[in-house]
């Protein structure tokens, strides 16, 4: 996942964690890592505040961090998590890009962030639910097989 950051601005960067469509719960873990960019990694409960009313972590960043990342772009982040049984759930792109979508993302932006080849994929791995959304990709031709070549009869050579 990419978080787009202006270098200056301090944010609580809100994320919710799904695990198979269902918000985590912090009672159900252990620690969760935010990675973001190459440098900074911040830790619940340590670093990241939780909101149990929601389900949503609260990512704090001061202005000092944000000169770390590049002026006006988007940096990545990384979110793991540890389950009081011990499981550790990796990189959790797919529910970062639903939020990015969610929060406004051009969906090529989400595309491309992901690597997906073809807008479709992104579509069904962000559960997009906006019929725009969804008319725009069917509309897309590269969405679509190419047509059949219909053979015609050559014009005789003279």
């Amino acid at each position: 996942m990419a978080i787009k950051i202006k270098q200056g601005d301090a944010y609580a960067v809100p994320i919710q964690v799904r695990l198979n469509g269902e918000l985590i719960n912090a009672d159900d873990v252990e620690a969760v890592e935010f990675c973001v960019g190459d440098a900074l990694r911040k830790l619940y409960p340590e670093d990241v505040s939780y909101e149990p009313g929601n389900n949503t972590f609260y990512l704090p960043l001061t202005q000092q961090e944000t000169f770390a990342f590049p002026a006006n772009g988007s940096v990545a982040l990384d979110v793991r998590v540890k389950f009081t049984g011990g499981d550790v759930i990796g990189v959790l792109r797919h529910t970062a890009a639903t939020l990015m979508v969610a929060n406004g993302v051009d969906l090529r932006t989400v595309q491309e962030v992901l690597g997906h080849e073809h807008l479709n994929t992104t579509e069904i791995y962000t559960h997009i639910e906006n019929t725009e959304l969804k008319i725009a990709a069917e509309a897309n031709p590269l969405s679509r097989p190419a047509p059949k070549e219909t053979h015609h009869e050559k014009d005789p050579v003279i």
